[in-house]
């Protein structure tokens, strides 16, 4: 089972109510970091990351999955970037440019 199987199976267990009722909520705690939320409680944010930490970490989040389609899904000061398409996790930056690009042209209708 190759990437694009395992990302099309998470992606068709998703309820479908949570995609279609998409309403952003911002929740700033403090000053210590922000967090983005969809309808049903899920971490989530279209354009920009879920959760941006002061240490300058951020994380986007796909309706409770760590995701981005446009580069890494998690950035981290210390440990680097690190990429993941629907809380599956990509391991190298050259599967996830493969497996990503793929996800576009489905997402476009071919």
């Amino acid at each position: 089972m190759d990437n694009i199987d395992i990302i099309n199976e998470l992606y068709k267990n998703r309820p479908k109510h949570v995609l279609d009722q998409i309403v952003q909520r911002k929740l700033v705690i403090g000053s210590t970091y922000e967090q983005h939320y969809d309808i049903e409680g899920f971490l989530h944010n279209d354009d920009e990351p879920a959760v941006i930490y002061p240490s300058g970490n951020k994380l986007y989040y796909w309706h409770g999955w760590l995701h981005r389609l446009d580069g890494p899904a998690k950035i981290d000061i210390t440990y680097g970037e690190m990429y993941y398409l629907y809380g599956y996790y990509i391991d190298s930056k050259e599967e996830f440019a493969k497996t990503s690009r793929i996800l576009k042209l489905k997402k476009l209708g071919f």
